[in-house]
């Protein structure tokens, strides 16, 4: 995408675990990310250690301190 000068991406939808991957690569790359908070999710097995609700928050707090800049 650097020839067609694009440095921002819009991230839409995260889901857990995947997309942190996917997400520090391309800020390793050097894009500059944004994500609306509430757009992470995960396919549900029935059998998560850490309440959906608190895996969603730790995410969107390890992407905020580091690498992603949130819309509000």
């Amino acid at each position: 995408m650097k020839n067609l000068n694009i440095n921002e991406l819009e991230i839409c939808e995260a889901e857990v675990p995947f997309c942190v991957d996917t997400t520090k690569v391309a800020f390793d790359l050097g894009y500059k990310i944004f994500m609306t908070h509430g757009t992470v999710s995960t396919v549900e097995t029935g059998n998560e250690l850490i309440p959906l609700d608190i895996l969603y928050k730790h995410y969107e707090y390890v992407w905020k301190s580091r690498f992603v800049t949130f819309l509000e």
